[in-house]
C-alpha cells in the first residue's frame, strides 16, 4: 500500500506518521479480524483527482471507529499513560475521514486522505 500511494505520488505517503497509521489499521485487522480464514484481510488503494482511497477488510465483527474513545493524555503524570489504545487517533489524525462499511460478508474501515493538488489519477491497486 504504502509503495502504491508513494508511487503516484500522494505527498503525505511519504511521512512516517502516513506509516504509522496504516500499520496501526493492518495490526488491529490481524488482532482482531478474524485471522486463519483463508483471505482474511483484503486490502484496495484507490487514487481519484481529489482523494485517495484506502479500504481494508477483514472477517471481524467490525467497530464503529467513532465510537472508540482515544485514552486520555496527562502529560504531567507519563507514568500513568496508557501503553495501547493510540492507534485510531493517529489514523484520525492522517485521515480526513475514518468509516466503517460491510461488503461480501467482510467488515472493513475506509480511510480518505483528501489530496490538496488534483495529481494524475492512478489505477485502483487490489
Amino acid at each position: 500500500m504504502l509503495d502504491a500511494a508513494r508511487g503516484w505520488g500522494v505527498a503525505a505517503a511519504s511521512g512516517a506518521i502516513f506509516e504509522i497509521a496504516i500499520a496501526e489499521v493492518l495490526v488491529n485487522a490481524v488482532r482482531h479480524g478474524g485471522v486463519g480464514a483463508p483471505g482474511a484481510i483484503q486490502c484496495e488503494l484507490e487514487l481519484t483527482d481529489d482523494a485517495l482511497w484506502i479500504r481494508v477488510f477483514d472477517s471481524g465483527a467490525g467497530f464503529d471507529p467513532a465510537g472508540v474513545a482515544s485514552p486520555a493524555i496527562d502529560p504531567s503524570s507519563p507514568e500513568r499513560l496508557a501503553e495501547t489504545g493510540y492507534g485510531l487517533a493517529i489514523v484520525h489524525a492522517v485521515f480526513s475521514r475514518v468509516a466503517a462499511l460491510r461488503r461480501d460478508g467482510l467488515f472493513g474501515v475506509e480511510l480518505t486522505l483528501r489530496l490538496d493538488a488534483r495529481p494524475a489519477s492512478g489505477p485502483s491497486v487490489s
